[in-house]
């Protein structure tokens, strides 16, 4: 390995993972939150409340009290090489 690279997860490594659980917690999203998301996304708000689809991506690793980079962290997601399918 040269200096400064990071290791490669093995596939072990990440079928390791399956059995992992988050902790839980419940979340919701302020009206503002909301309003700023839609509007940055040039959208308009839905009826009664609905969130922006957006926030479906962010919303449940917020809820599972953990962020992107703890998820990076834990798959050892270090390597600069892009995610590739065999």
């Amino acid at each position: 390995m040269l200096a400064g690279e990071h290791p490669i997860s093995t596939e072990s490594d990440i079928t390791g993972l399956k059995e992992y659980r988050f902790p839980a917690r419940f979340n919701s999203v302020a009206h503002w939150k909301n309003f700023l998301l839609t509007a940055c996304t040039s959208a308009v708000l839905l009826p009664h409340g609905l969130m922006h689809p957006a926030a479906l991506f962010h919303i449940p690793i917020v809820g599972a009290g953990t962020s992107i980079a703890y998820i990076f962290a834990l798959g050892q997601a270090e390597s600069d090489l892009p995610i590739m399918c065999d």
